[in-house]
C-alpha cells in the first residue's frame, strides 16, 4: 500500500510539474501585471515627499517580476509624476516619471535622460522607456509594435501638450543603443520597451521614433 501511495504521489507531482512548466510563466506574469497596475499608492504622501533621486543608469533596471514589485513597493509611494503620455491609437495613457528607477518603471513611462539635457518638446531626442507584458497587450508599452507611421503620440507637462507623429517602428537588438545616443537638430521622441517574445530575458527591443508636429498650450 505504501509503495502504491508513493507511486500515486510521485505521479501527481510529475503531472503538476509538467503543468507548471507550460503555464507557470503565464500565471506568474498575470500576477505581476495585476500587482504592478493595482498597487495602491498614496498620491498625497507622494506629493509631500522629496521624491526619488532620478537614476539614469540602465544597468540598474531589473526585470519585471513579483520580487521586483515587493522590493520596490515602498519606493513606489515616493514617486512623483512629471507628465503624461497618451497614444490614442493603441490605448496608452501613462504618467511620466523622471529617471529609470525601478519604482518608476513599475508605475509608468520613464525619462531616459536628465532634464538638464533633454525635455519634452525641445530640440533633441526625448526618450521614454516602459515595461511590457507577454500576455496583456494593454499593459504599459506592450502595444508599441502596433503603431503605424503617422499615428500621434501626445506627451504633456503642466504647460503644454506636445504632439508627435510616428516616423517608424522597428525591432532592434537590446545592445543597439544608437537610437539613444543619436545627436539631432530635430525635435524627436523615442519610445522603447523590451520585445515580449522572449519573456523575462528578451534579446530585442521595440523602438518607436516620432517627430514633433505641433505644440498645444494648456488653457
Amino acid at each position: 500500500m505504501k509503495n502504491k501511495a508513493f507511486i500515486i504521489a510521485g505521479s501527481i507531482l510529475i503531472i503538476l510539474s509538467i503543468i507548471f512548466y507550460f503555464t507557470g510563466d503565464f500565471v506568474l506574469e498575470k500576477f505581476i501585471v495585476n500587482n504592478a497596475v493595482n498597487v495602491n499608492v498614496d498620491d498625497e504622501k507622494a506629493r509631500h515627499s522629496d521624491g526619488l533621486i532620478p537614476d539614469y543608469n540602465e544597468d540598474n533596471v531589473e526585470s519585471l517580476s513579483a520580487m521586483t514589485i515587493l522590493k520596490y513597493k515602498d519606493d513606489m509611494d515616493k514617486t512623483i509624476a512629471k507628465g503624461r503620455i497618451v497614444i490614442d491609437s493603441i490605448g496608452v495613457n501613462l504618467k511620466i516619471y523622471e529617471g529609470l528607477n525601478n519604482a518608476n518603471l513599475l508605475k509608468g513611462a520613464c525619462e531616459q535622460l536628465p532634464r538638464s539635457e533633454m525635455k519634452m518638446g525641445e530640440v533633441g531626442n526625448y526618450i521614454l522607456a516602459a515595461h511590457c507584458s507577454r500576455y496583456d497587450k494593454s499593459f504599459m508599452f506592450t502595444s508599441l509594435r502596433y503603431l503605424k507611421s503617422g499615428d500621434e503620440i501626445k506627451v504633456s507637462d503642466d504647460k503644454n501638450v506636445y504632439v508627435y507623429k510616428v516616423n517608424f517602428v522597428k525591432k532592434v537588438n537590446r545592445n543597439d543603443t544608437s537610437f539613444i545616443n543619436e545627436n539631432t537638430k530635430e525635435k524627436l521622441i523615442t519610445l522603447y520597451t523590451c520585445d515580449d517574445v522572449n519573456h523575462f530575458y528578451p534579446r530585442n527591443r521595440i523602438v518607436v521614433r516620432g517627430t514633433l508636429d505641433r505644440t498645444i498650450e494648456r488653457q
